[in-house]
C-alpha cells in the first residue's frame, strides 16, 4: 500500500471494486477502480485510486509583490492526503486536470487558467508565468483600484483548494514616454515611467521589477529635419534601461550629422505590428507586454494604444541656447 492506493497485478476473470477485495488504504476518503489489460495475457492490473483530501495552491507574483492585471502570474498546486502529507502518486495518468477560479468573487474582472494533468510530478504540479495556461486576472475597466484575489484550484473530481487558497495582488498599470530635446552633437534621453491606477490617479510604479523593453521594441516612425523634410540621417537606439518604475531611452546624436525630430513609440504587443497614436506603425518586435498598454492621445478611446513620444535635436533650453552676446541690464 502506498499514499495514493492499493494495486493488485496478474488478476483473471471478474474482478469486484470493492473495499472487501482490496481493503480500505485511506478510511472516508473516496476511491475508483482502474483497470489496465497486459498485452497477450488476458488477465488485468487493477488499483484503486484514493483521491487527494485537498488541493493547496500558492500563488507566486510576476512582478515582485504584485502582478499588473492582465499578466499571467505562477501557481503551484500541491495535493494533500487526510494525513496533511503530500499524494505523491498524483501525478502521471491518475493525476486530474485542475481549473482555477476566484474564490474572492471579485467583480472587477475575469480569471482564465488552468494546471494539465501532465504537470503533476509527485503530487506537485508548478506553472511558471511563462505557460500558456498559467492564470490570467483581467480588469473589465482599466481605471481599476488595486485588488487581492483569492486563487481556488478545482480538480475534474471535484478536489479543491478551499480553505487553502493562493492569494494574488493585481494593478493596473500603463508605461508612459515623454518627449525630449536637447543638442545635436550628444545623445538624448526619452523619460519613461511605469504606472498604475491608484484608485484616483495614475501613479509611479516604484514596485516594478519585472518589466524589460527589448530595443527592438522601439519604433522609429518617422525622422524629420527641422525644415520638416524627410531626414537623411538617423539615431540609433543604444540602450533602454529601467528601473524602480522609471527610465530612459537614450537615442545616439543623429549620424552623420543634422537637426530636427525622430517620433518614437514601444510596440507592446505581440505582433509586428504596434498601435500607437502615430501616423505610421513600422514593423517591429512585439515587447509582449499588452497589460501596459492604455488610453493615449486622443486617437482612440479604448486602453489598447502603445506609448509615444518626440525626440527633438537642436532644440535647446533658455538656460544652454546659442547666443552671439547676452548683456544684463540691472
Amino acid at each position: 500500500m502506498s499514499a495514493y492506493g492499493v494495486m493488485r497485478t496478474g488478476q483473471t476473470g471478474s474482478v469486484p471494486c470493492s473495499i472487501a477485495y482490496f481493503g480500505d488504504p485511506a478510511v472516508g476518503q473516496s476511491k475508483a477502480c482502474y483497470y489496465t489489460a497486459l498485452s497477450g495475457a488476458g488477465s488485468v492490473t487493477t488499483h484503486i485510486q484514493v483521491r487527494p483530501a485537498r488541493l493547496e495552491v500558492a500563488a507566486a507574483a510576476a512582478c515582485g509583490s504584485f502582478s499588473y492585471a492582465g499578466q499571467p502570474f505562477g501557481a503551484t498546486v500541491t495535493a494533500k492526503n487526510a494525513l496533511n502529507a503530500v499524494t505523491q502518486n498524483y501525478a502521471g495518468a491518475v493525476a486530474r486536470s485542475v481549473n482555477f477560479s476566484d474564490s474572492s468573487g471579485n467583480a472587477n474582472g475575469s480569471l482564465s487558467g488552468s494546471v494539465p494533468a501532465s504537470s503533476f510530478s509527485a503530487g506537485v504540479a508548478t506553472l511558471a508565468n511563462t505557460v500558456a495556461t498559467a492564470p490570467v486576472f483581467s480588469f473589465s475597466n482599466k481605471l481599476t483600484a488595486p485588488q487581492t484575489i483569492s486563487l481556488r484550484a478545482t480538480d475534474t473530481d471535484g478536489v479543491n483548494s478551499s480553505g487553502y487558497d493562493g492569494s494574488q495582488t493585481l494593478r493596473s498599470g500603463r508605461l508612459q514616454m515623454s518627449n525630449a530635446f536637447g543638442g545635436d552633437k550628444s545623445s538624448l534621453q526619452i523619460p519613461l515611467q511605469l504606472q498604475y491606477w491608484s484608485g484616483k490617479s495614475w501613479v509611479k510604479n516604484s514596485d516594478d521589477s519585472c518589466t524589460v523593453i527589448p530595443t527592438a521594441s522601439v519604433v522609429r516612425a518617422q525622422t524629420l529635419n527641422h525644415n520638416n523634410s524627410t531626414a537623411t540621417w538617423s539615431s540609433a537606439i543604444s540602450s533602454i534601461s529601467l528601473s524602480g518604475g522609471s527610465g530612459f531611452i537614450t537615442l545616439g546624436a543623429p549620424s552623420p550629422s543634422g537637426t530636427g525630430t525622430v517620433d518614437l513609440s514601444i510596440n507592446l504587443g505581440s505582433s509586428s505590428t504596434g498601435q500607437s497614436c502615430l501616423a505610421a506603425n513600422p514593423a517591429s518586435t512585439g515587447a509582449g507586454l499588452p497589460w501596459l498598454r492604455s488610453r493615449q492621445g486622443n486617437c482612440a478611446s479604448t486602453f489598447d494604444r502603445d506609448p509615444s513620444a518626440r525626440a527633438s535635436f537642436g532644440v535647446y533650453t533658455p538656460e544652454i541656447q546659442k547666443s552671439v552676446h547676452v548683456r544684463d541690464v540691472f
